[in-house]
């Protein structure tokens, strides 16, 4: 449907911010180093630390260092395990395990991530995210609403709660808040694309028709996602021969 499609969307652009905000790459862990004998491998490529806790935590730093997330979450978790409270600890394999595609297991550490520092805005941008999969709108809400002002959460912020308030039943909210937002960060065609995607699933077909329009209009910037989405609203309004232009 047009709304899982979106929410795949959705979580892919989440996917690519979270990605930027991972750990700084860590520097060469030490390759001649007692605790940790390794030699710089490609990512994937087995990584053999000692068996001591310093030893792992090294190893995990070396793997986020060559981009080897999933041996660098399953060290960090190690460590994580004997020093719990350590908060930058806690973010550093948080970042990484969804960095890994791991969010499930993630979702946990995201939850002490943000008891700790309510101002994590990476934990707060995927539980919000997770909590409007499952249909929680109240809790995708108040993690929205916690996400630091600035930077990326510029666009994110009013995207995702003009779709919890398109769930909630509030089309004209949601198209306003979107609207009046992307206008002030100049992106106009993101902006028309989900003002589309916004009216059509909230069944307001008049402001769809407006916003498909504004984006196919420029035929230079029509994505082939675009045009299947406008020709899908134009099916499903009756419209089939027009659709098939």
């Amino acid at each position: 449907s047009l709304r899982r499609g979106f929410a795949y969307s959705s979580i892919g652009l989440v996917a690519a911010v979270l990605t930027c905000a991972l750990p700084d790459r860590a520097q060469n862990a030490g390759s001649g180093s007692d605790e940790l004998k390794m030699q710089h491998t490609r990512p994937g490529t087995a990584i053999t630390p000692g068996a001591s806790l310093w030893g792992k935590f090294l190893a995990g730093r070396y793997a986020t260092d060559i981009l080897a997330t999933r041996e660098a979450a399953d060290y960090l978790l190690e460590v994580l395990k004997a020093d719990p409270s350590n908060v930058d600890l806690l973010g550093r394999t948080f970042g990484i395990l969804v960095s890994d595609g791991r969010v499930a297991e993630a979702l946990p550490l995201g939850e002490r991530l943000i008891a700790a520092n309510p101002a994590a805005s990476v934990a707060q941008l995927t539980l919000g995210v997770d909590a409007l999969k499952r249909g929680d709108r109240s809790k995708a809400a108040r993690h929205i609403a916690a996400l630091p002002a600035g930077g990326p959460n510029i666009l994110l912020s009013p995207l995702l709660t003009g779709w919890i308030m398109i769930a909630q039943g509030d089309a004209n909210g949601a198209l306003d808040l979107t609207r009046t937002n992307l206008d002030l960060a100049q992106l106009g065609l993101l902006r028309d694309l989900q003002l589309a995607f916004m009216a059509d699933v909230g069944g307001n077909a008049q402001q769809a028709e407006l916003a498909y329009r504004q984006v196919v209009a420029n035929p230079a910037r029509v994505s082939l996602k675009a045009a299947t989405a406008y020709a899908s609203f134009l099916t499903r309004n009756n419209r089939r021969t027009d659709a098939l232009q």
